[in-house]
């Protein structure tokens, strides 16, 4: 009998988490499905918001491309850092960047430029199809 039990309450166990695992799957698609209907202004309104962009005082510059092209490395070298730097874009023999990631460049008295290093098409979390659009 004892095994009995412990194999219910197993079973209800895994069964919530499965239950746990659709809900993120659910919300996740949801997420996908709002995000591929947004316009071109509502992407870049929430990218500019994630990224604490402001309009009127920045100069944003984002360097785009095929996975493992030196994308990291040309931002590294444009803020005169070595790529081995704790400040440096990360680089690697993999896919390293896989999020868009802002650098500072120039605190200048009236205005900043922001480089941004963004992930490599080509991949399967960033296919070369929908990249460029």
């Amino acid at each position: 009998m004892k095994n009995v039990a412990k194999a219910k309450i197993a079973n209800e166990k895994e069964l919530q988490k499965v239950a746990l695992d659709r809900k993120k799957l659910d919300e996740e698609m949801k997420e996908y499905f709002r995000r591929e209907n947004m316009s071109f202004k509502e992407k870049s309104d929430e990218a500019k918001d994630f990224h604490k962009i402001k309009n009127d005082k920045s100069f944003n510059m984002a360097f785009a491309g095929h996975t493992k092209t030196g994308k990291s490395s040309l931002i590294n070298a444009i803020r005169g850092i070595k790529n081995y730097d704790a400040k440096a874009a990360k680089v690697g023999i993999t896919e390293t960047t896989r999020y868009s990631e802002k650098y500072s460049y120039s605190q200048h008295k009236n205005f900043t430029i922001n480089l941004f290093d963004i992930p490599g098409s080509g991949t399967q979390t960033h296919e070369s199809g929908k990249y460029y659009q």
